[in-house]
């Protein structure tokens, strides 16, 4: 539903902003083909988003990426004939540098009129441009290294069950022994068996500890003679019965399937020991770390693309890289479908608002009415 109500969103801002070009251009009227000036940002990470290549035969540029199958798919979904001009404008992340995702959202609209990209909404960016609702996936998330399997000692058969369950059973054991020694205290021998028999029972103080569980194991029917000793018996065999079910499969859980936990320690350990992390390039994200998660400066590396990425996270804090990455989900999610196999995104998840496409900033007033009758639709659905 959400991602239909963005696609929906998102054809309703191309529609109003060809309406709007077609008011101001005749030249457009004329040849019935409304051209749209489309911003792509040019860099050399992440070519997955948008990746721009040069095409020396046709002489133009070829984007690609997922931003850019998205805003196809929208176009392609008009009824009215678009073409697109792609102008793409180079991204240069080096601090200093005035080639920023910034400074090419105010090229609209006197050089664009519309950008498309892995651009993040945020609020300083709302105020000169307006954007669409994201396509993407939503907050920032730490991507650490994955340790797997177990270490597994002399005592893994305890591991199945807390130590608070084991208590637990030893103390209804003792309880439902000493339950029956109360109900059988009149009781000596056995019905059905003579002095002799190597399987005489008889219920003393002793037998409370290991009574209830030698029955668990192995139940013999002519243990107790009363019906109401009988009767706490099958109560305790049967949740006997359901613990070693349960034990069967968290033992086998345990020894067969390879557990995946993340290596890296809290957030608050990350600051307090001063282990590195790692962060985009030219991102927001560097400000989070800083202002919100109250990171050093110094201990923050920036870095361009996923290699770097997976170069850093190998080599680990001490060995020159980073323990720890933080990102927007979507990079993460790239990240992952390359080397997803070992690592992991783990902690909380910080507030972002995702990508979403750019436009100029307002609406005709003669357009507004459009507006407000495709909101009542949605509603309405």
């Amino acid at each position: 539903m959400a991602k239909s109500l963005c696609f929906s969103w998102f054809v309703l801002y191309v529609f109003l902003l060809v309406v709007h070009m077609q008011t101001v251009s005749t030249n457009a009227n004329e040849i019935g083909v409304i051209k749209l000036r489309v911003g792509v940002p040019k860099k050399e990470g992440f070519t997955q988003f948008v990746n721009v290549v040069w095409d020396s035969h046709e002489n133009k540029y070829n984007v690609s990426g997922y931003c850019m199958d998205v805003f196809n798919a929208v176009v392609s979904n008009l009824t009215f004939k678009v073409s697109l001009q792609i102008e793409p404008y180079d991204i240069d992340d080096s601090k200093g540098s005035t080639r920023t995702y910034d400074s090419l959202l105010h090229q609209i609209p006197e050089k664009y009129d519309v950008v498309v990209g892995d651009i993040t909404i945020l609020a300083h960016r709302a105020q000169f441009v307006d954007f669409t609702l994201p396509y993407t996936a939503l907050g920032v998330r730490m991507l650490v290294p994955v340790v797997h399997g177990r270490h597994q000692t002399m005592w893994i058969f305890v591991k199945p069950f807390s130590w608070d369950l084991w208590l637990s059973i030893l103390i209804i054991s003792v309880l439902i022994g000493f339950v029956i020694l109360i109900m059988e205290r009149n009781v000596r021998i056995v019905p059905h068996q003579n002095q002799s028999s190597p399987y005489r029972q008889q219920l003393n103080a002793i037998t409370i500890l290991w009574f209830p569980i030698s029955q668990a194991i192995l139940p013999e029917r002519h243990v107790v003679a009363k019906k109401c000793s009988r009767f706490v018996l099958m109560v305790w065999l049967l949740l006997a019965f359901v613990l070693m079910q349960s034990y069967t499969a968290n033992l086998t859980s345990i020894l067969t399937v390879d557990q995946i936990q993340p290596s890296s320690l809290t957030l608050n350990d990350l600051r307090k020991h001063g282990y590195y992390v790692g962060y985009q390039n030219g991102s927001f994200v560097y400000h989070l770390l800083v202002q919100q998660l109250q990171f050093d400066p110094s201990m923050l590396k920036a870095y361009d693309n996923i290699d770097d990425y997976h170069d850093a996270l190998k080599r680990g804090s001490q060995g020159g890289g980073v323990i720890a990455i933080f990102d927007e989900v979507p990079y993460l999610n790239a990240y992952l479908h390359k080397f997803g196999s070992n690592y992991i995104k783990a902690g909380s998840t910080y507030r972002s608002e995702g990508f979403g496409f750019l436009f100029f900033l307002g609406i005709p007033l003669q357009l507004q009415s459009y507006c407000s009758l495709f909101k009542s639709h949605l509603k309405c659905d």
